[in-house]
């Protein structure tokens, strides 16, 4: 096993500063088998957690790809992606915006706008535009992502869904909730036709559904939805922990007490590290009155306490 497969970074580090002093005497700053080794150490680094050295790593190697192949060779574009990301995970998404564009214009002009390397292009652009809070423009690239990939993978394909589901993410952030509720149902219908009810990624395709209806205020379709999800031989697996809990919650709001001290002591009994569940479950068997749910609601400050 290699040092990075152990998670020994420090003494990846060391090893990939090594190999790269050896090839810059043996071979020269600009070889690829240089530049490869200064990939190596900037990777080695940001898993460290050194993101100000990686970020200076990844952007000399950039530079030299630049120099060595132009810009719109795969290593430039893979050493554009690699300080991008970097830059991401220090918070620059100024910085790393534009890089995540210029890649996006280099896969256009070099494989055409519904290569995969052109769709997974579009897809990075659209989360750093996320991260930077511009919507509008992250819907736009989700959307060509989007129908890219219904185009060459299929409309139930998982990176047609992943798309769908970035889109709805972005859709509830423009507050665009009906939008996002197509999206996430199409989702769902999707996801339950190619794994199952019970597959996670068709559970977390549930709750995401259920937590856009009850914001829409469609109590009566979210309970509906949380009753579809939670058949009984489900309810009975540690998996259903989220949609019992958001369903207790709804029927906590209405005065069901009963069933719903039931929802959120099986919650509790799947995730009982949850303080969550426990504060809630306490607070059902004490009260019988929805004002005292309510009550605490805004006293917590939350929507919810399951949220």
């Amino acid at each position: 096993m290699t040092l990075e497969g152990e998670r020994k970074w420090p003494e990846a580090v060391a090893a990939h500063r090594e190999v790269l002093a050896g090839r810059r005497r043996r071979a020269g700053e600009a070889n690829p088998q240089t530049l490869y080794a200064l990939r190596n150490l900037g990777l080695a680094l940001k898993a460290e957690g050194n993101l100000k050295e990686a970020e200076s790593i990844h952007g000399e190697e950039l530079a030299a790809w630049r120099n060595r192949a132009g810009n719109e060779d795969p290593q430039t574009i893979y050493a554009m992606d690699l300080l991008a990301s970097t830059l991401e995970a220090e918070g620059k998404w100024p910085q790393a915006e534009p890089l995540r564009t210029e890649a996006l214009t280099a896969w256009r002009k070099r494989a055409g706008n519904d290569d995969p390397q052109t769709l997974y292009a579009l897809r990075n652009l659209a989360a750093v535009l996320d991260l930077s809070t511009k919507w509008p423009e992250a819907e736009v690239a989700h959307r060509e992502a989007l129908a890219g990939w219904r185009g060459r993978v299929g409309n139930e394909d998982q990176q047609t869904l992943y798309t769908l589901e970035r889109l709805g993410w972005t859709l509830e952030r423009e507050g665009k909730w009906s939008d996002a509720e197509i999206a996430y149902r199409e989702a769902l219908a999707a996801r339950r036709t190619k794994a199952g009810n019970e597959d996670s990624q068709t559970v977390s395709a549930w709750e995401t559904l259920a937590r856009v209806l009850i914001t829409e205020k469609k109590i009566k379709d979210a309970e509906k939805l949380l009753d579809e999800a939670l058949t009984p031989a489900f309810a009975l697996q540690p998996a259903s922990a989220n949609l019992l809990a958001l369903r207790a919650d709804l029927k906590a709001r209405s005065g069901r007490w009963q069933g719903a001290a039931a929802d959120a002591a099986l919650a509790l009994e799947y995730q009982p590290a949850s303080p969550r569940y426990a504060m809630v479950t306490a607070l059902l068997i004490k009260n019988n009155e929805v004002a005292a749910y309510l009550g605490h609601i805004k006293e917590v400050g939350h929507g919810s306490v399951f949220e």
